[in-house]
């Protein structure tokens, strides 16, 4: 671990990223201490693409380009490719940091200490993964023979949803998923834990960390993988049951269909029968991992504890106010059939939500202010219904800012 110590420091400079000397070919640059080299400073953020020369000319000089500062292209939210020379010896701290439309790096072939890899920065033995570009794609495989990863490696990766962590990897960054709110599941292949930076992987609410069988209690008690308040992770065994379909008699008895101790392992669920606030209460805040709820043949009713606020009490087949508001990892969302109310807030903030499928022909009365989801968010209808939905002033609004099928 000590190599990749000594390699993370070499690649963190002593200048701020900030100011800058002149500017050259939309380029910023500052001379360094040596009076012939240069390091490309911070960007102006409207930047869409960065092609580093090896040499800039500049007042009848000529500098050679061998750095890149710390925050050198940090939110420039509009580049999209970012190409590296082979005289590039030294990249700084979160030097690609919020750049939401980066797709790729390119590198020389004749760089001594980078690469990349399909347009992902690793470092020229391509054993330590450096950057991923934020917008590349949803989904990664980390090649097998990576040993460690970069701190910076995913910072603000807002397109990333799952990631595979070969079994190579030893080592992985302090908080390596800053801003990596869409995603979803991190599969660990290596039965020991890599160790962790500072002790602390992220916070990452709603991401499920699948480890191999076997291994649950390893990972959970290694530094860095503990769950805390400010390391929020969820690890589940590979071959544990997640899928849940219960039926209540009686409503408010939720937890007691679940188990306890099965609270955490609870991706997919289906509810059949009565259900009150104090269910309300267990879905919103005792279901870590939950991916997909199944309200279909649940019928609500009144009575049972608050489920958000004080104010906030289940009303006979009605989604109160604020009842699924500020849960951003669910994806798949099916209401009651016999839904006839949606309230205030009552399905905001879901971020990551793909469809709501909703079973009742004749709309039910839903407020202007009812759904603040994502734009990819779907609704789903009954046959022959949609036009009836479209029309409804309640969900015209769905229809205009997110989407239907």
């Amino acid at each position: 671990m000590k190599k990749q110590a000594v390699l993370f420091l070499l690649l963190i400079l002593s200048f701020s990223g900030y100011g800058f000397d002149f500017l050259v070919g939309g380029l910023n640059y500052s001379t360094n201490s040596d009076g012939t080299s240069v390091s490309v400073m911070r960007q102006d953020t409207s930047i869409k693409k960065a092609v580093i020369p090896e040499k800039v000319e500049y007042e009848g000089r000529t500098y050679k380009v061998t750095s890149i500062a710390p925050n050198g292209f940090r939110e420039c939210t509009h580049l999209t490719s970012i190409s590296i020379p082979s005289s590039v010896t030294s990249i700084g701290k979160l030097a690609f940091s919020d750049c939401n439309l980066l797709t790729k790096f390119s590198v020389a072939k004749k760089n001594t200490c980078f690469a990349d890899i399909e347009g992902v920065l690793y470092n020229k033995s391509k054993d330590t993964l450096l950057s991923y570009p934020n917008r590349k794609a949803e989904r990664y495989v980390i090649p097998s023979g990576v040993v460690a990863i970069h701190e910076d490696a995913f910072c603000s990766g807002n397109n990333l949803r799952s990631l595979t962590i070969p079994e190579s990897v030893s080592y992985i960054g302090r908080s390596i998923f800053i801003g990596c709110d869409k995603l979803a599941e991190v599969f660990c292949q290596g039965k020991t834990p890599p160790t962790i930076g500072g002790y602390r992987i992220g916070y990452l609410p709603g991401c499920i960390f699948y480890v191999p069988k076997s291994t649950g209690k390893i990972y959970s008690s290694a530094p860095g993988w503990i769950y805390s308040t400010l390391n929020r992770i969820n690890i589940i065994e590979k071959g544990t049951i997640t899928t849940y379909n219960v039926k209540l008699k009686e409503a408010g008895t939720l937890l007691e269909a679940i188990g306890k101790d099965n609270l955490n392992k609870v991706i997919k669920l289906t509810i059949a029968g009565p259900i009150n606030g104090t269910d309300i209460k267990i879905i919103r805040s005792e279901l870590p991992v939950l991916r997909i709820l199944d309200l279909g043949d649940a019928d609500i009713v009144s009575g049972g504890e608050s489920y958000c606020s004080k104010n906030d009490t289940t009303i006979d087949n009605v989604i109160g106010d604020n009842m699924f508001d500020f849960i951003p990892y669910w994806e798949s969302l099916v209401l009651p059939k016999r839904l006839i109310r949606i309230g205030e807030h009552a399905i905001s903030h879901g971020y990551r939500l793909q469809s709501i499928t909703i079973l009742t022909k004749t709309p039910p009365v839903s407020a202007l202010s009812s759904f603040m989801l994502n734009d990819k968010c779907k609704l789903y209808v009954p046959r022959g219904c949609d036009a009836v939905y479209a029309q409804d002033e309640g969900w015209r609004k769905f229809y205009i800012y997110y989407g239907n099928k």
